[in-house]
């Protein structure tokens, strides 16, 4: 889990770093359009700001690869955790149980809601991209990071599902409060 978070860190850092490249540039780029400079000025400013924009988008495109090979394995696991959990007699469902089933549930909000982002964000690049055949390979990185990202959800929610019927199951288990807050997503790697 450790490793996921660390991903999903890094893909929000290369967001982050690419969002910056995007804000240093726009004041020029809105002051060359609005000057109507030649397009030789244009080109060159695009051509600088692809390069900016280049390895974080590569970078985004690997924490997004890492984060879908690593769930693959994570998925895994906890499809054997719930099997484990399914098997035991519903008395038997302590509060770890149940503390369990919370962080599966919060992964997989906090996953669709990061999804929805990344998608926004990857929808914002097309229309860049669309500028110059120089922004097409950063462009194709994003594009591809927001692919794999979105893969990823439907399997987070089939998690997300079994984690709820097995939480709604020993909601009826003494000293477990079903209503209790799940843990924060950042006290993962703590657990």
């Amino acid at each position: 889990m450790e490793s996921v978070v660390q991903d999903i860190e890094g893909m929000g850092q290369a967001l982050m770093r690419m969002a910056s490249v995007a804000e240093e540039y726009t004041p020029e780029m809105n002051e060359l359009a609005g000057a109507q400079a030649p397009a030789s000025a244009r080109l060159a400013l695009v051509g600088r700001f692809s390069k900016a924009v280049a390895e974080p988008a590569a970078d985004f495109r690997s924490s997004s690869e890492a984060f879908s090979e690593r769930m693959l394995v994570v998925e895994s696991g906890m499809h054997a955790l719930f099997d484990v959990v399914e098997s035991l007699p519903e008395e038997e469902r302590d509060e770890d149980t149940t503390h369990f089933l919370r962080q599966i549930i919060e992964l997989a909000e906090s996953t669709r809601e990061g999804a929805t982002h990344i998608a926004d964000f990857g929808a914002v690049m097309e229309t860049v991209v669309g500028y110059s055949r120089l922004l097409r390979a950063p462009g194709r990185d994003v594009a591809a990071a927001v692919r794999t990202v979105t893969s990823v959800v439907p399997r987070i929610e089939s998690l997300e599902r079994r984690a709820k019927a097995l939480l709604v199951d020993s909601s009826s288990t003494p000293g477990v409060d079903p209503e209790a807050s799940p843990t924060p997503l950042t006290q993962l790697t703590a657990s």
